[in-house]
């Protein structure tokens, strides 16, 4: 069994903990140690609260990520909108005046038991699995009939 995974003396920064995957995130690195700084515009003071109210550590930032240079973003959703598009089921970026098409492959990976919370030592347990690309898929379509076949195994439908 994996050692618990634990991140005291750490700082994380979480974008959007102020609700969501974001808040899931920063109450799960604090329950493992991790001082957190609570970034969203919305919702930042009751996430901090939660966390100081576990025993942790938690600093509040409500500074907007979302104006990273729109300007250098906005010709990749351009492109992207319109009818004529070059491409499809891709997977496109656009940092900061970077454009590049990323690739995605998925492992088969390991599913956790429906009824149970899996945590970090679990996934640490199962890295092999998790990391094994022996079947992996990579193209658009395998990777929606991947998801579609992981929704079944999930919920038996």
């Amino acid at each position: 069994m994996a050692q618990p995974l634990r991140f005291d003396g750490e700082v994380a920064v979480v974008t959007g903990a102020g609700r969501g995957m974001g808040r899931a995130h920063a109450l799960e690195l604090a329950a493992r140690g991790a001082k957190v700084v609570v970034n969203d515009i919305q919702g930042a003071q009751a996430v901090a609260d939660e966390i100081r109210a576990k025993g942790g550590e938690a600093a509040i930032d409500a500074h907007s990520v979302a104006n990273f240079l729109p300007e250098k973003v906005s010709p990749m959703v351009a492109v992207l909108a319109h009818r004529d598009v070059p491409c499809t089921g891709q997977v496109l970026g656009a940092w900061g005046g970077r454009f590049a098409r990323s690739t995605v492959t998925t492992a088969r990976g390991w599913v956790a038991e429906y009824d149970k919370q899996p945590t970090a030592e679990d996934v640490l347990d199962h890295w092999d699995q998790v990391t094994d690309q022996d079947g992996a898929v990579d193209y658009p379509n395998d990777i929606m009939i991947f998801a579609f076949q992981n929704m079944q195994l999930l919920y038996g439908k």
